[in-house]
């Protein structure tokens, strides 16, 4: 939960950037970018701690017997996956 304030917080963050800059009418160009970057990584990276919380809970719901096992023994596979599926499709 700590990494998505993080990162909902770096959304808030890159958009006052730029605002700021904007409101002077002197967006330099590096700072559009980087921000322009942060602000969509930190969307995407809240997307995807949000789907992995949601499909941990709907695991230990649905199998809660087996998920102690699933969760930290296909944990990682399943992470690392999404993880490359995200980046690939930025």
């Amino acid at each position: 939960m700590a990494v998505m304030a993080a990162s909902d917080f770096l959304v808030l963050l890159s958009h006052g950037v730029l605002y700021y800059f904007w409101l002077q009418n002197d967006v330099p160009y590096a700072v559009c970018k980087i921000g322009t970057f942060v602000f969509y990584f930190s969307v995407h990276l809240s997307v995807a701690l949000l789907v992995a919380m949601t499909m941990e809970k709907w695991i230990g719901i649905k199998y809660p017997l087996q998920s102690a096992v699933w969760i930290t023994r296909y944990g990682i596979i399943f992470s690392s996956k999404l993880f490359s599926y995200v980046k690939d499709t930025c």
